[in-house]
């Protein structure tokens, strides 16, 4: 009787062992699943956030502009007479992109709004033999924002081709008023 329940339990171990690595292996395979997702979604993170830091520099830049405007004899807005859009970079290098795109967000339209990574110092710049990152940057100073010559109106566009080739963007607006 005795040989007859070992017999019927045969085969049961392998089974029960089969199982368990079934389930862990399901287990780890979800594990893996959401690690990608997350990297992946840390990725756009890193580039949203990259762009509306460039984007706010490109403001910041032309408020320096007018800064250096103010402390001389002049009119503040000297330079920015006429609507232009601007590739620029923090070292204050600046090149006139001609008449802006019609539609602010093609900004891949201007080719020297490419802006490339400097990996020595962090920074993004113009010019130079640097490898080109994936962010264009134009800015648009708009004179006379609200009829008035006492307004300028600044619009910041950084653009980028995210993760499977989607385009994204971030666009600043700011307005300025003549403080003399």
């Amino acid at each position: 009787m005795q040989n007859k329940d070992l017999q019927s339990h045969t085969g049961y171990l392998l089974i029960e062992l089969m199982v368990a690595m079934t389930v862990f292996t399901i287990g780890f395979l979800a594990v893996m699943g959401l690690t990608a997702h997350a990297v992946s979604t840390t990725r756009v993170i890193t580039d949203s956030f990259t762009a509306n830091y460039l984007a706010v520099e490109g403001i910041e830049i032309i408020k320096s502009f007018l800064d250096e405007n103010a402390l001389r004899p002049g009119p503040w807005n000297q330079g920015f007479n006429n609507e232009q859009c601007y590739v620029l970079d923090y070292t204050g290098s600046r090149t006139t992109a001609g008449p802006c795109p019609a539609v602010m967000s093609d900004v891949f339209s201007v080719a020297s709004a490419q802006l490339q990574f400097d990996s020595t110092t962090g920074f993004y710049v113009r010019t130079g033999a640097f490898a080109f990152s994936p962010f264009y940057r134009i800015v648009r100073v708009t004179p006379e924002a609200f009829g008035s010559p006492r307004y300028l109106k600044l619009e910041s566009v950084v653009a980028w081709f995210g993760r499977g080739g989607t385009r994204n963007e971030v666009v600043l607006e700011d307005y300025l008023f003549d403080q003399k």
